[in-house]
Protein backbone atom coordinates (compact mmCIF):
# COMPACT_ATOMS: atom_id res chain seq x y z
CA UNK A 1 0.00 0.00 0.00
CA UNK A 2 1.54 2.85 -1.12
CA UNK A 3 1.91 6.06 1.79
CA UNK A 4 -0.93 8.51 0.69
CA UNK A 5 -4.40 9.06 1.70
CA UNK A 6 -6.22 7.43 -1.30
CA UNK A 7 -4.08 4.31 -1.28
CA UNK A 8 -5.12 3.69 1.66
CA UNK A 9 -8.91 4.49 1.43
CA UNK A 10 -8.76 2.09 -1.50
CA UNK A 11 -7.75 -0.55 0.91
CA UNK A 12 -9.92 0.01 3.70
CA UNK A 13 -12.68 -0.26 0.79
CA UNK A 14 -11.17 -3.74 0.00
CA UNK A 15 -10.80 -5.08 3.02
CA UNK A 16 -12.96 -3.42 5.42
CA UNK A 17 -15.98 -3.06 3.14
CA UNK A 18 -18.51 -3.24 6.54
CA UNK A 19 -16.38 -0.08 8.48
CA UNK A 20 -16.67 1.67 5.47
CA UNK A 21 -20.43 1.32 4.77
CA UNK A 22 -21.00 2.23 8.81
CA UNK A 23 -18.59 5.55 8.90
CA UNK A 24 -19.61 9.46 8.12
CA UNK A 25 -17.08 11.14 5.01
CA UNK A 26 -15.13 12.81 8.10
CA UNK A 27 -14.16 9.02 10.23
CA UNK A 28 -13.39 7.92 6.63
CA UNK A 29 -11.34 10.42 5.89
CA UNK A 30 -9.71 10.76 9.47
CA UNK A 31 -8.86 6.90 9.96
CA UNK A 32 -7.64 6.76 5.86
CA UNK A 33 -5.18 9.41 6.83
CA UNK A 34 -4.39 7.64 10.29
CA UNK A 35 -2.88 4.65 8.15
CA UNK A 36 -0.75 6.25 5.80
CA UNK A 37 1.34 7.28 9.06
CA UNK A 38 0.41 4.46 10.87
CA UNK A 39 4.10 3.19 11.78
CA UNK A 40 4.57 6.21 13.63
CA UNK A 41 1.63 6.10 16.00
CA UNK A 42 1.33 3.79 19.30
CA UNK A 43 -0.27 0.64 18.74
CA UNK A 44 -3.42 2.55 19.72
CA UNK A 45 -4.62 5.50 18.38
CA UNK A 46 -7.66 6.71 20.00
CA UNK A 47 -9.81 9.34 17.74
CA UNK A 48 -12.29 11.57 19.23
CA UNK A 49 -15.28 12.78 17.92
CA UNK A 50 -18.04 15.04 19.80
CA UNK A 51 -19.86 11.82 21.00
CA UNK A 52 -18.48 8.90 19.72
CA UNK A 53 -14.77 7.84 19.49
CA UNK A 54 -12.59 5.21 16.93
CA UNK A 55 -10.17 3.10 17.75
CA UNK A 56 -7.21 2.16 15.16
CA UNK A 57 -4.97 -1.14 16.12
CA UNK A 58 -4.07 -4.31 15.55
CA UNK A 59 -6.76 -7.31 16.27
CA UNK A 60 -4.73 -8.39 19.10
CA UNK A 61 -6.49 -10.86 21.64
CA UNK A 62 -6.44 -8.01 24.49
CA UNK A 63 -7.65 -5.20 22.17
CA UNK A 64 -11.28 -5.09 24.13
CA UNK A 65 -9.62 -4.62 27.44
CA UNK A 66 -7.35 -2.33 26.89
CA UNK A 67 -9.79 -0.10 25.08
CA UNK A 68 -12.52 -0.74 27.69
CA UNK A 69 -10.29 0.19 30.21
CA UNK A 70 -9.19 3.64 28.45
CA UNK A 71 -12.40 4.87 28.39
CA UNK A 72 -13.50 2.98 31.82
CA UNK A 73 -14.72 6.26 33.30
CA UNK A 74 -16.99 7.17 30.51
CA UNK A 75 -20.67 5.60 29.75
CA UNK A 76 -20.68 3.70 26.78
CA UNK A 77 -23.58 2.80 25.21
CA UNK A 78 -22.52 0.94 21.69
CA UNK A 79 -19.06 -0.35 21.07
CA UNK A 80 -18.62 -2.69 18.03
CA UNK A 81 -15.61 -3.76 16.00
CA UNK A 82 -15.11 -4.15 12.53
CA UNK A 83 -11.66 -6.64 11.34
CA UNK A 84 -10.09 -6.38 8.10
CA UNK A 85 -10.05 -9.49 5.96
CA UNK A 86 -6.45 -9.56 5.66
CA UNK A 87 -3.29 -8.44 7.44
CA UNK A 88 -2.60 -4.59 7.65
CA UNK A 89 0.39 -4.16 5.23
CA UNK A 90 3.63 -3.88 6.97
CA UNK A 91 2.05 -5.68 10.12
CA UNK A 92 1.31 -9.80 10.16
CA UNK A 93 -1.78 -9.36 11.67
CA UNK A 94 -5.66 -7.77 10.55
CA UNK A 95 -6.62 -4.27 11.41
CA UNK A 96 -9.17 -3.55 14.06
CA UNK A 97 -11.36 -0.11 13.94
CA UNK A 98 -13.57 0.08 17.28
CA UNK A 99 -16.67 2.31 17.78
CA UNK A 100 -17.50 3.48 21.18
CA UNK A 101 -20.39 5.27 21.03
CA UNK A 102 -21.04 7.95 24.23
CA UNK A 103 -24.51 9.17 23.48
CA UNK A 104 -27.70 7.79 23.11
CA UNK A 105 -29.50 7.87 19.67
CA UNK A 106 -33.09 8.24 19.41
CA UNK A 107 -35.17 5.40 20.40
CA UNK A 108 -31.67 3.82 21.64
CA UNK A 109 -33.81 1.13 24.08
CA UNK A 110 -35.73 0.06 21.13
CA UNK A 111 -32.34 -0.79 18.91
CA UNK A 112 -30.98 -3.02 22.33
CA UNK A 113 -33.01 -5.61 21.80
CA UNK A 114 -36.86 -6.69 21.13
CA UNK A 115 -39.79 -5.28 22.32
CA UNK A 116 -40.92 -8.51 23.29
CA UNK A 117 -37.75 -9.43 25.30
CA UNK A 118 -37.46 -6.00 26.37
CA UNK A 119 -40.55 -5.96 27.84
CA UNK A 120 -39.99 -9.34 29.89
CA UNK A 121 -36.87 -8.42 31.34
CA UNK A 122 -37.66 -4.53 32.50
CA UNK A 123 -40.38 -6.20 34.64
CA UNK A 124 -38.57 -8.45 36.05
CA UNK A 125 -35.49 -5.88 36.69
CA UNK A 126 -37.61 -3.62 38.14
CA UNK A 127 -38.48 -6.17 41.26
CA UNK A 128 -34.93 -7.69 41.79
CA UNK A 129 -31.62 -6.76 41.95
CA UNK A 130 -29.85 -9.72 39.97
CA UNK A 131 -29.30 -9.31 36.45
CA UNK A 132 -31.88 -10.97 34.27
CA UNK A 133 -30.56 -12.46 31.04
CA UNK A 134 -31.92 -14.08 28.00
CA UNK A 135 -30.03 -16.09 25.36
CA UNK A 136 -30.50 -16.27 21.60
CA UNK A 137 -28.58 -18.26 19.60
CA UNK A 138 -27.86 -18.08 16.26
CA UNK A 139 -25.29 -20.37 14.37
CA UNK A 140 -21.68 -20.09 15.59
CA UNK A 141 -22.74 -16.75 17.68
CA UNK A 142 -25.28 -15.96 20.14
CA UNK A 143 -26.28 -12.51 21.61
CA UNK A 144 -26.87 -12.40 25.37
CA UNK A 145 -29.84 -9.79 26.25
CA UNK A 146 -29.81 -8.39 29.89
CA UNK A 147 -31.38 -5.90 32.14
CA UNK A 148 -29.92 -4.83 35.23
CA UNK A 149 -31.09 -2.32 37.50
CA UNK A 150 -28.70 0.26 39.22
CA UNK A 151 -25.22 -0.73 37.58
CA UNK A 152 -22.07 0.60 38.60
CA UNK A 153 -20.93 2.61 35.22
CA UNK A 154 -17.22 2.60 36.18
CA UNK A 155 -15.39 0.03 34.58
CA UNK A 156 -17.88 -2.03 34.07
CA UNK A 157 -17.37 -2.70 30.71
CA UNK A 158 -13.80 -3.30 30.93
CA UNK A 159 -14.09 -6.18 33.46
CA UNK A 160 -16.70 -7.65 31.18
CA UNK A 161 -14.06 -7.87 28.62
CA UNK A 162 -11.94 -9.45 30.87
CA UNK A 163 -14.19 -12.42 31.94
CA UNK A 164 -15.04 -12.96 28.47
CA UNK A 165 -11.01 -13.63 27.81
CA UNK A 166 -11.17 -15.61 31.12
CA UNK A 167 -13.96 -17.15 29.33
CA UNK A 168 -12.34 -17.29 25.35
CA UNK A 169 -15.79 -15.49 24.17
CA UNK A 170 -15.32 -13.14 21.51
CA UNK A 171 -17.65 -10.28 21.65
CA UNK A 172 -18.13 -8.00 18.26
CA UNK A 173 -20.75 -5.89 18.99
CA UNK A 174 -22.78 -4.44 22.33
CA UNK A 175 -25.27 -2.17 22.24
CA UNK A 176 -26.35 -0.57 25.76
CA UNK A 177 -28.94 2.22 26.60
CA UNK A 178 -30.63 3.36 29.88
CA UNK A 179 -33.97 3.74 31.36
CA UNK A 180 -34.95 6.40 33.86
CA UNK A 181 -31.36 6.55 33.88
CA UNK A 182 -31.30 9.93 36.85
CA UNK A 183 -33.38 7.46 39.03
CA UNK A 184 -32.55 4.87 41.77
CA UNK A 185 -34.43 2.81 39.35
CA UNK A 186 -32.39 2.96 36.71
CA UNK A 187 -32.12 0.17 34.44
CA UNK A 188 -29.20 -0.69 31.88
CA UNK A 189 -30.15 -2.40 29.17
CA UNK A 190 -27.80 -4.62 26.86
CA UNK A 191 -27.41 -6.75 23.80
CA UNK A 192 -23.80 -8.53 23.34
CA UNK A 193 -23.29 -10.45 20.19
CA UNK A 194 -20.68 -13.20 21.80
CA UNK A 195 -18.50 -15.80 19.46
CA UNK A 196 -16.56 -18.63 20.83
CA UNK A 197 -16.69 -22.02 22.63
CA UNK A 198 -19.13 -20.97 24.87
CA UNK A 199 -21.75 -21.50 22.41
CA UNK A 200 -23.62 -24.61 22.80
CA UNK A 201 -21.81 -25.88 25.23
CA UNK A 202 -24.27 -25.97 28.66
CA UNK A 203 -21.23 -26.46 30.58
CA UNK A 204 -19.64 -23.14 30.01
CA UNK A 205 -22.10 -21.10 30.03
CA UNK A 206 -23.20 -21.65 32.87
CA UNK A 207 -20.13 -21.34 34.35
CA UNK A 208 -19.86 -18.19 32.41
CA UNK A 209 -23.38 -16.44 33.57
CA UNK A 210 -22.65 -17.43 37.08
CA UNK A 211 -19.67 -15.06 36.80
CA UNK A 212 -21.59 -12.19 34.74
CA UNK A 213 -24.45 -12.34 37.18
CA UNK A 214 -21.55 -11.29 39.76
CA UNK A 215 -19.67 -9.15 37.97
CA UNK A 216 -22.06 -5.94 39.51
CA UNK A 217 -20.26 -6.91 43.30
CA UNK A 218 -16.85 -7.49 41.59
CA UNK A 219 -13.83 -5.47 41.87
CA UNK A 220 -10.11 -5.83 41.47
CA UNK A 221 -7.81 -7.26 44.36
CA UNK A 222 -5.29 -9.46 44.54
CA UNK A 223 -6.63 -12.69 43.57
CA UNK A 224 -7.68 -10.96 40.10
CA UNK A 225 -3.72 -12.19 38.96
CA UNK A 226 -4.98 -16.08 39.44
CA UNK A 227 -8.21 -15.45 37.65
CA UNK A 228 -6.51 -13.36 34.44
CA UNK A 229 -3.67 -16.37 34.80
CA UNK A 230 -6.94 -18.98 34.78
CA UNK A 231 -5.02 -20.25 37.85
CA UNK A 232 -8.97 -19.74 39.44
CA UNK A 233 -12.23 -18.95 37.95
CA UNK A 234 -14.09 -15.89 38.73
CA UNK A 235 -16.57 -17.87 40.47
CA UNK A 236 -13.88 -19.27 42.59
CA UNK A 237 -12.69 -16.24 43.50
CA UNK A 238 -15.77 -15.35 44.55
CA UNK A 239 -15.73 -18.38 47.12
CA UNK A 240 -12.44 -17.63 48.52
CA UNK A 241 -13.21 -13.91 49.24
CA UNK A 242 -16.13 -15.22 51.46
CA UNK A 243 -13.91 -17.40 53.07
CA UNK A 244 -11.23 -14.77 53.52
CA UNK A 245 -13.83 -12.71 55.50
CA UNK A 246 -15.34 -15.20 57.59
CA UNK A 247 -12.25 -16.70 58.48
CA UNK A 248 -11.12 -13.31 59.62
CA UNK A 249 -14.14 -13.35 62.09
CA UNK A 250 -13.17 -16.37 63.23
CA UNK A 251 -8.99 -15.33 63.93
CA UNK A 252 -9.59 -11.80 65.34
CA UNK A 253 -9.96 -13.32 68.53
CA UNK A 254 -6.66 -15.38 68.24
CA UNK A 255 -4.65 -12.46 66.38
CA UNK A 256 -6.78 -9.69 64.71
CA UNK A 257 -3.73 -7.46 63.75
CA UNK A 258 -2.15 -10.62 61.94
CA UNK A 259 -5.31 -12.13 60.53
CA UNK A 260 -6.39 -9.51 58.56
CA UNK A 261 -9.41 -10.18 55.73
CA UNK A 262 -6.37 -8.89 53.32
CA UNK A 263 -3.66 -11.54 55.13
CA UNK A 264 -6.05 -13.95 54.41
CA UNK A 265 -6.33 -12.91 50.45
CA UNK A 266 -2.40 -12.62 50.66
CA UNK A 267 -2.32 -16.29 51.80
CA UNK A 268 -4.55 -17.21 49.15
CA UNK A 269 -2.44 -15.41 45.95
CA UNK A 270 1.17 -16.52 47.81
CA UNK A 271 0.60 -20.49 48.09
CA UNK A 272 -1.98 -21.11 44.48
CA UNK A 273 -0.76 -24.66 44.97
CA UNK A 274 -2.89 -24.82 48.78
CA UNK A 275 -5.48 -22.43 47.21
CA UNK A 276 -6.31 -25.08 44.52
CA UNK A 277 -6.61 -27.98 47.03
CA UNK A 278 -8.82 -25.63 48.69
CA UNK A 279 -11.12 -25.33 45.90
CA UNK A 280 -11.23 -28.92 45.06
CA UNK A 281 -12.21 -29.63 48.44
CA UNK A 282 -14.63 -27.06 48.52
CA UNK A 283 -15.82 -28.78 45.17
CA UNK A 284 -15.78 -32.24 46.29
CA UNK A 285 -18.46 -31.50 49.12
CA UNK A 286 -21.05 -29.05 47.29
CA UNK A 287 -20.82 -29.27 43.26
CA UNK A 288 -24.62 -30.43 42.91
CA UNK A 289 -23.13 -32.64 40.31
CA UNK A 290 -19.60 -33.70 40.75
CA UNK A 291 -19.83 -34.24 44.95
CA UNK A 292 -18.49 -36.93 46.26
CA UNK A 293 -17.51 -37.25 50.01
CA UNK A 294 -14.87 -40.36 49.16
CA UNK A 295 -13.24 -37.47 46.89
CA UNK A 296 -13.38 -34.94 49.78
CA UNK A 297 -12.01 -37.55 52.50
CA UNK A 298 -9.04 -38.12 49.74
CA UNK A 299 -8.28 -34.09 49.10
CA UNK A 300 -8.93 -33.51 52.77
CA UNK A 301 -5.84 -35.65 53.79
CA UNK A 302 -3.75 -34.49 50.95
CA UNK A 303 -4.01 -30.21 52.43
CA UNK A 304 -3.52 -31.27 55.70
CA UNK A 305 0.03 -32.45 54.34
CA UNK A 306 0.33 -30.15 52.79
CA UNK A 307 -0.20 -28.14 55.28
CA UNK A 308 2.11 -29.89 57.35
CA UNK A 309 5.31 -29.75 55.53
CA UNK A 310 4.47 -26.11 54.56
CA UNK A 311 8.16 -24.28 54.68
CA UNK A 312 9.56 -21.79 53.10
CA UNK A 313 12.18 -21.09 55.56
CA UNK A 314 10.06 -18.38 56.95
CA UNK A 315 8.21 -19.71 59.47
CA UNK A 316 6.59 -16.47 60.57
CA UNK A 317 5.40 -16.52 57.61
CA UNK A 318 4.27 -20.08 57.17
CA UNK A 319 2.88 -20.51 60.56
CA UNK A 320 0.38 -17.56 59.58
CA UNK A 321 -0.82 -18.61 56.39
CA UNK A 322 -0.73 -22.37 57.83
CA UNK A 323 -3.98 -21.04 60.03
CA UNK A 324 -5.05 -19.53 57.52
CA UNK A 325 -5.49 -22.11 55.65
CA UNK A 326 -6.55 -24.47 58.37
CA UNK A 327 -9.52 -21.96 59.02
CA UNK A 328 -10.30 -22.42 55.22
CA UNK A 329 -10.42 -26.03 56.07
CA UNK A 330 -12.24 -25.40 59.37
CA UNK A 331 -14.84 -23.34 57.61
CA UNK A 332 -15.95 -26.05 54.58
CA UNK A 333 -15.89 -28.93 57.22
CA UNK A 334 -18.44 -27.12 59.52
CA UNK A 335 -20.04 -25.75 56.37
CA UNK A 336 -23.44 -27.33 55.70
CA UNK A 337 -24.95 -25.45 53.02
CA UNK A 338 -24.41 -22.85 50.27
CA UNK A 339 -25.43 -20.95 47.00
CA UNK A 340 -21.84 -20.88 45.77
CA UNK A 341 -23.17 -23.26 42.75
CA UNK A 342 -26.80 -21.10 42.37
CA UNK A 343 -27.76 -18.77 39.70
CA UNK A 344 -29.75 -15.39 40.64
CA UNK A 345 -27.24 -14.48 43.61
CA UNK A 346 -25.83 -11.14 44.95
CA UNK A 347 -23.26 -12.68 47.10
CA UNK A 348 -21.84 -15.70 48.35
CA UNK A 349 -23.62 -17.59 51.62
CA UNK A 350 -22.82 -20.15 53.83
CA UNK A 351 -24.55 -21.77 56.60
CA UNK A 352 -22.49 -22.85 59.32
CA UNK A 353 -22.75 -25.75 62.10
CA UNK A 354 -21.46 -23.27 65.36
CA UNK A 355 -19.66 -26.08 66.13
CA UNK A 356 -16.30 -24.68 64.00
CA UNK A 357 -16.00 -22.41 67.04
CA UNK A 358 -14.63 -24.65 68.97
CA UNK A 359 -12.09 -25.57 66.39
CA UNK A 360 -9.89 -22.13 66.28
CA UNK A 361 -6.09 -22.78 67.17
CA UNK A 362 -5.25 -20.38 70.34
CA UNK A 363 -8.64 -19.65 71.47
CA UNK A 364 -11.01 -20.85 74.04
CA UNK A 365 -13.87 -20.24 72.64
CA UNK A 366 -16.45 -20.41 76.07
CA UNK A 367 -14.26 -17.42 77.71
CA UNK A 368 -15.84 -15.43 75.35
CA UNK A 369 -19.04 -17.43 73.86
CA UNK A 370 -20.42 -19.04 76.58
CA UNK A 371 -23.34 -20.87 74.60
CA UNK A 372 -22.80 -22.47 70.98
CA UNK A 373 -26.09 -21.39 68.80
CA UNK A 374 -28.35 -23.48 66.83
CA UNK A 375 -27.35 -22.45 63.57
CA UNK A 376 -24.91 -19.85 62.10
CA UNK A 377 -25.42 -17.99 58.75
CA UNK A 378 -22.69 -15.87 56.67
CA UNK A 379 -23.31 -13.75 53.94
CA UNK A 380 -20.50 -11.77 51.55
CA UNK A 381 -20.83 -9.38 48.54
CA UNK A 382 -18.49 -6.92 47.42
CA UNK A 383 -19.29 -4.05 49.27
CA UNK A 384 -20.78 -5.72 52.34
CA UNK A 385 -21.30 -9.28 54.50
CA UNK A 386 -23.30 -9.84 57.38
CA UNK A 387 -24.25 -12.58 59.90
CA UNK A 388 -27.17 -14.40 61.13
CA UNK A 389 -27.15 -16.37 64.61
CA UNK A 390 -29.72 -18.18 66.53
CA UNK A 391 -30.10 -19.76 69.30
CA UNK A 392 -33.31 -22.36 68.44
CA UNK A 393 -34.68 -23.50 65.25
CA UNK A 394 -37.75 -21.09 65.92
CA UNK A 395 -36.39 -17.81 67.02
CA UNK A 396 -36.85 -14.25 66.56
CA UNK A 397 -35.06 -10.89 66.37
CA UNK A 398 -33.99 -7.71 64.83
CA UNK A 399 -31.07 -6.56 62.63
CA UNK A 400 -28.33 -4.07 62.95
CA UNK A 401 -26.90 -2.01 60.30
CA UNK A 402 -23.49 -1.26 60.36
CA UNK A 403 -22.38 1.94 57.46
CA UNK A 404 -18.92 2.47 58.03
CA UNK A 405 -17.73 6.15 57.03
CA UNK A 406 -14.07 5.47 55.16
CA UNK A 407 -11.34 2.41 54.71
CA UNK A 408 -10.04 3.24 58.54
CA UNK A 409 -13.62 3.15 60.23
CA UNK A 410 -14.06 0.27 58.37
CA UNK A 411 -11.21 -1.34 59.56
CA UNK A 412 -11.88 -0.56 62.99
CA UNK A 413 -15.56 -1.87 62.96
CA UNK A 414 -14.85 -4.79 60.80
CA UNK A 415 -13.46 -7.37 62.82
CA UNK A 416 -15.87 -6.96 65.33
CA UNK A 417 -19.03 -8.17 63.61
CA UNK A 418 -19.29 -11.51 64.69
CA UNK A 419 -18.82 -10.72 67.72
CA UNK A 420 -21.33 -8.03 67.80
CA UNK A 421 -23.95 -10.22 66.48
CA UNK A 422 -23.18 -13.14 68.76
CA UNK A 423 -23.70 -10.45 71.78
CA UNK A 424 -26.99 -9.14 70.58
CA UNK A 425 -28.58 -12.39 69.70
CA UNK A 426 -27.23 -14.34 73.12
CA UNK A 427 -28.93 -11.11 75.07
CA UNK A 428 -32.25 -11.88 73.29
CA UNK A 429 -32.00 -15.36 73.89
CA UNK A 430 -32.18 -14.50 77.45
CA UNK A 431 -34.98 -11.95 77.10
CA UNK A 432 -37.24 -14.77 74.95
CA UNK A 433 -36.80 -16.86 78.14
CA UNK A 434 -40.17 -17.22 78.91
CA UNK A 435 -41.77 -17.48 75.04
CA UNK A 436 -41.53 -20.28 73.16
CA UNK A 437 -39.09 -18.61 70.11
CA UNK A 438 -35.36 -18.46 71.33
CA UNK A 439 -33.65 -15.59 70.20
CA UNK A 440 -31.75 -14.22 66.72
CA UNK A 441 -30.05 -11.36 65.70
CA UNK A 442 -28.50 -10.12 62.38
CA UNK A 443 -25.92 -7.79 61.09
CA UNK A 444 -25.15 -6.17 57.96
CA UNK A 445 -21.95 -4.07 57.49
CA UNK A 446 -21.24 -2.20 54.29
CA UNK A 447 -17.96 -1.47 53.37
CA UNK A 448 -17.20 2.55 52.63
CA UNK A 449 -19.48 4.22 49.34
CA UNK A 450 -16.15 4.82 47.64
CA UNK A 451 -18.06 5.00 43.91
CA UNK A 452 -20.52 7.70 44.23
CA UNK A 453 -17.95 10.36 43.43
CA UNK A 454 -17.03 8.22 40.44
CA UNK A 455 -20.18 7.23 39.30
CA UNK A 456 -20.97 11.38 39.61
CA UNK A 457 -18.51 12.21 37.51
CA UNK A 458 -19.72 10.07 34.72
CA UNK A 459 -22.84 11.29 35.32
CA UNK A 460 -21.85 15.07 34.93
CA UNK A 461 -20.65 14.49 31.97
CA UNK A 462 -23.37 13.01 30.79
CA UNK A 463 -25.39 15.93 31.21
CA UNK A 464 -22.87 18.17 30.05
CA UNK A 465 -22.82 16.02 26.63
CA UNK A 466 -26.59 16.65 26.33
CA UNK A 467 -26.43 20.35 26.65
CA UNK A 468 -28.21 20.70 29.88
CA UNK A 469 -27.50 24.40 31.64
CA UNK A 470 -25.09 24.17 34.65
CA UNK A 471 -27.67 25.09 37.20
CA UNK A 472 -29.76 22.71 36.19
CA UNK A 473 -26.80 19.56 36.08
CA UNK A 474 -26.24 21.17 39.65
CA UNK A 475 -29.58 20.27 40.76
CA UNK A 476 -29.63 17.08 39.41
CA UNK A 477 -26.51 15.89 40.37
CA UNK A 478 -27.27 16.98 44.44
CA UNK A 479 -30.91 14.90 44.01
CA UNK A 480 -29.21 12.12 42.39
CA UNK A 481 -26.10 11.83 44.92
CA UNK A 482 -28.77 11.83 47.87
CA UNK A 483 -30.79 8.95 46.28
CA UNK A 484 -27.73 6.93 45.55
CA UNK A 485 -26.11 7.36 48.89
CA UNK A 486 -29.59 6.32 50.59
CA UNK A 487 -30.23 3.60 47.88
CA UNK A 488 -26.56 2.28 48.78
Amino acid sequence: MEKNDAAAQKWLKEHLPTFVADANEEEYRVVSHTLVYSEEFEEYVFLNFRHTSLVVSLDRPEADQMILKHYGEQNILEYRSFVSDGNLVGYNMPLRITRVCFQPAQDAAEKVMPADIKKELVEEALLKDHVQTKVVAAGPKATLYFAWRNVQKRFFLFRFAQMCKRHNVKISNLRFAYIDPLSIKCILLGSIVMEGAIVGNEKKYKGFIREFEMLKNCREDILTALVDSATITGNQANVLRAIATLAEQILSDVNAALFTEEMCLEAFSFHPELTIKVLELFNAKFHPEEHDLKIFEQRRAELLKALTELDTGRKKHDDRRRAIFEQALNIIDHCLRTNAYNYHKLGISFRLNPAYMDNVKGFDRKTKYPELPFSVYFVKGWNYFGFHIRFRDLARGGMRTVISRDQEHAKYERTNMFTENYNLAYTQQKKNKDIPEGGSKSICFLYPNEDVEFERNIVRKELEGAGMPADKIKEALAQWTKEQTMEY
